[in-house]
């Protein structure tokens, strides 16, 4: 059994292709999320409503192996230009739609590897 302390945050990161496209129908009054956009949102979203359900918590921590009830449900998906164009829609219907869910593009994901990386250095390790 893994020692793991209940105030660090178990990930559930879902990683799809960079190509997916997050909006269809962007330029009316309503734009939406592409169809593949939403099943990627809601399997990691079934992934929250499992998780926080009590009924799951004996075979989740079987599976992980430790118990905890700190997560935290980040997506992966999509490209930042995207994203940024249509970005107080995107997060309107995400903390609407998904709450709980974080989306990353690969760009936002390679931003926060690089300034990991100069962290690193500056420490010379």
């Amino acid at each position: 059994k893994t020692e793991y302390p209940d105030f660090l945050k178990t990930t559930f990161f879902e990683v799809k292709k960079e190509d997916v496209k997050l909006f269809v129908k962007k330029n009316t009054k309503r734009p939406r999320f592409s169809a593949d956009f939403i099943d990627h949102l809601d399997q990691l979203y079934g992934y929250k409503e499992f998780s926080e359900n009590p009924v799951n918590e004996v075979e989740l921590s079987s599976k992980i192996g430790y118990s905890t009830h700190n997560y935290d449900y980040v997506l992966l998906a999509g490209r930042l230009e995207e994203k940024e164009e249509m970005k107080e829609h995107f997060d309107n219907k995400i903390s609407r739609m998904y709450n709980g869910v974080t989306v990353y593009t690969y760009e936002e994901l390679e931003e926060i590897n690089s300034d990991y990386l100069d962290k690193f250095n500056r420490l010379k390790l």
